[in-house]
């Protein structure tokens, strides 16, 4: 019997500071990857991107290089405009607006994969 890997899928949910409707964003952002994740057998975290910036920023700088030119250019709004952030197993899979069912397929893909 093969060792079963166990999928983490974390939020990085919209800062508090952006938008009036963040909250309700973040409810239904939050709301659909817990759906995801129980359907697909993964565990969900949310966390608050101010109180994790240098993990989220690491991340966009190694994983996403095209994004990390914009951010030298014209500064770190350029990375809270492209919240929410979704991170699988440590790797950045959405950034800005999530297409749930392009998203599910990646989860349902990665975890049965």
């Amino acid at each position: 019997m093969g060792n079963i890997m166990e999928h983490t899928i974390v939020l990085f949910q919209i800062p508090s500071c952006c938008a009036a409707t963040r909250w309700l964003a973040n409810r239904n952002y939050s709301k659909m990857l817990k759906n995801l994740c129980k359907e697909a057998g993964a565990v969900f975290k949310e966390v608050d991107p101010l109180t994790t910036q240098d993990i989220l920023i690491k991340m966009v700088q190694e994983q996403r290089p095209d994004i990390w030119e914009k951010v030298e250019k014209h500064g770190l709004p350029v990375i809270i405009e492209s919240f929410p952030v979704v991170v699988m197993d440590g790797k950045i899979i959405s950034l800005g607006e999530i297409n749930e069912k392009e998203l599910k397929l990646q989860v349902l893909s990665a975890v049965k994969g």
